[in-house]
């Protein structure tokens, strides 16, 4: 369970298989930013969720992809990770900030 932003932060291009023998076509997927509250089982029986660091996550992505692929998926990796460090440093800022305020009343 999560909050998704509001708003895609990029956008990245992957192929998608067309059944029937038909060549795969290339597709662009807008990307936004999760922020995980929790965690609970799958509900299919055959899901085995994993959580991978960020360098993990673009070698995994990257396996049986094109690197045309795989580049895309890693430069949205690293654009994800800067803004959450930012958003993680913003706050950061605003509960010191506040906590200033609070001791100086």
């Amino acid at each position: 369970m999560g909050t998704i932003e509001p708003g895609h932060f990029d956008f990245y291009l992957d192929t998608k298989r067309i059944f029937g023998g038909y060549p795969s076509t290339e597709i662009r997927i807008a990307a936004y930013l999760l922020e995980v509250g929790s965690v609970s089982a799958p509900q299919e029986a055959d899901r085995n969720p994993t959580w991978f660091n960020a360098e993990e996550a673009k070698k995994r992505l990257s396996e049986r992809r094109l690197p045309k692929y795989s580049n895309h998926l890693a430069r949205i990796i690293d654009r994800a990770t800067s803004l959450v460090s930012r958003q993680k440093l913003q706050h950061r800022i605003e509960y010191t900030g506040q906590r200033r305020s609070a001791m100086v009343r």
